[in-house]
């Protein structure tokens, strides 16, 4: 799965003024989304005064859209992790949230009815969205400021106590990565080489 950057091309001819005036006047908001065909004029023109979206019907409650320049169909749940999906989003969520929990499989398995493999689907389709997710917003990222900050805590096996040391973007609250997080027991040592690391 790939995630493509919607735009808003502002000279673009609007489809309306290039298709006939007859026929159904568009009555399903397609704000928001836009045609996914690379051959298309209008992929990723998300202005519904502009783009060639209609509503294309609502099979098992998920909006579908027709492009009317390129004929090309595709879902409300396109380029999201419930993509190609049928089942309810909010069960999806719930045996996400289970699993994460570490709740066994097979309790799920009893409890929702799905086989094993259809759960191990789902968490391998959510891993995947997530990592291109991340590798689309976070890779080669530029941060203008970044903000070190420290925690403390007492630890009461030990007499120590323990630091940890964390960055992050004070603007979006974005860690960068996980190697901007750093654990000491004595608080001068590891602080400048954590900070020369950054």
């Amino acid at each position: 799965m790939r995630l493509h950057t919607l735009r808003s091309k502002t000279d673009l001819r609007p489809y309306t003024e290039r298709k006939s005036r007859r026929g159904r006047k568009k009555r399903v908001s397609t704000r928001g989304f836009a045609c996914p065909n690379r051959q298309c004029d209008y992929r990723g023109v998300t202005d519904d005064n502009l783009n060639a979206l209609v509503g294309y019907g609502a099979p098992n409650g998920i909006q579908r859209f027709k492009c009317q320049a390129c004929t090309k169909v595709f879902t409300s749940r396109i380029n999201t992790p419930l993509c190609c999906l049928k089942t309810d989003p909010k069960q999806v969520e719930f045996v996400l949230w289970i699993l994460a929990e570490g709740v066994d499989v097979s309790v799920h398995v009893r409890f929702t009815g799905h086989a094993d493999a259809t759960l191990a689907r789902w968490l391998e389709q959510m891993g995947s969205h997530s990592q291109d997710w991340h590798n689309f917003f976070f890779r080669n990222l530029v941060l203008t400021l970044v903000q070190r900050d420290e925690l403390y805590t007492r630890i009461r096996t030990t007499a120590s106590a323990a630091w940890l040391w964390f960055a992050f973007d004070p603007v979006s609250k974005a860690i960068p990565s996980p190697l901007t997080l750093a654990r000491g027991f004595v608080r001068p040592t590891p602080a400048p080489t954590f900070t020369h690391t950054l």
